[in-house]
């Protein structure tokens, strides 16, 4: 377990590998974390390993995300949701509804929901 000193902390989650759990509580429209995106990779440079933690960022661009940002965990009924800003370099992580102490924070990575992620849920 890391804790952070944002209200976060990493844990394993059986199945995932990691995910983001909140150690306070998140108000529905809360700014959960604001994550600085580092764009340095082309798409066709992205590796398998590697792809599981990158965002789709613009054209043919791939991100890291730093903070947790390429920790959360997907979910069909997410409790988080995603804002890019191509302009400040930035994703912003958003409670959708109350999220407690303790609860897992998830988003949505299918294309077509509130984010933009460049890669497909595992079913």
């Amino acid at each position: 377990m890391l804790k952070t000193k944002t209200g976060l902390e990493i844990k394993k989650v059986r199945g995932k590998g990691r995910g983001v759990f909140a150690t306070k509580l998140y108000t529905e429209g809360a700014v959960v974390e604001v994550c600085p995106v580092i764009t340095v990779l082309n798409n066709r440079d992205v590796r398998s390993n590697l792809n599981y933690y990158v965002y789709a960022w613009g054209k043919n661009r791939s991100a890291l995300v730093g903070g947790c940002g390429s920790i959360y965990n997907h979910s069909n009924k997410p409790n988080a949701a995603v804002e890019m800003d191509y302009k400040t370099m930035t994703l912003t992580v958003m409670a959708l509804r109350r999220i407690g102490s303790g609860d897992e924070i998830q988003f949505n990575y299918s294309p077509g929901y509130e984010t933009q992620l460049g890669f497909k849920a595992k079913k």
